[in-house]
């Protein structure tokens, strides 16, 4: 992965046998995984991430592929939407970054695309306070917000607790 780091500092160095390493000065967290391969079945869920930092985008992809999760990437709003008309029927779940380059933030990313698709429920990562972005802002009732950085078990975490709530 590249020089630029995880949202949070440090480099991508280590991913290998089911466990996820960073930096220079040792792992800053080791996550392992059930298991080596994406064995995916046919009802494996589908999740679109929209990411602009390629290293986070890479590591959100892989721990969520190695949770049985399909994946979907996007570096932009404008790249999200190019693909979304291919993709429609399939998407399960919008993870997108708030604040991107392109001239699309993330919620304006997913206003559109909850047009097409009403009931997709979103999580929208970011590495600002709330309170930063709008304090006008909400999420409704089908959104999640996930705080950069943050690790797998973070992210397992609100994509779990997406689903359960009926999604």
């Amino acid at each position: 992965l590249g020089e630029e780091g995880l949202a949070g500092g440090g480099s991508l160095d280590r991913y290998k046998q089911g466990t996820l390493g960073t930096g220079d000065q040792g792992p800053l967290k080791d996550v392992h995984f059930p298991f080596d391969s994406y064995e995916l079945d046919d009802q494996a869920r589908t999740i679109f991430l929209v990411e602009d930092e390629p290293s986070l985008r890479e590591m959100a992809s892989k721990i969520l592929k190695r949770l049985g999760y399909r994946v979907v990437t996007a570096e932009s709003g404008p790249e999200a939407l190019a693909l979304w008309p291919q993709h429609r029927g399939k998407i399960d779940l919008l993870l997108t970054d708030m604040v991107m380059p392109g001239g699309m933030t993330g919620r304006e990313l997913a206003d559109r695309l909850l047009r097409e698709a009403p009931q997709m429920p979103v999580i929208y990562s970011t590495g600002y306070s709330l309170d930063f972005i709008d304090s006008d802002t909400s999420f409704g009732t089908q959104a999640e917000c996930l705080l950069k950085p943050y690790d797998a078990s973070a992210l397992a975490n609100a994509v779990n607790k997406v689903f359960a709530n009926g999604n």
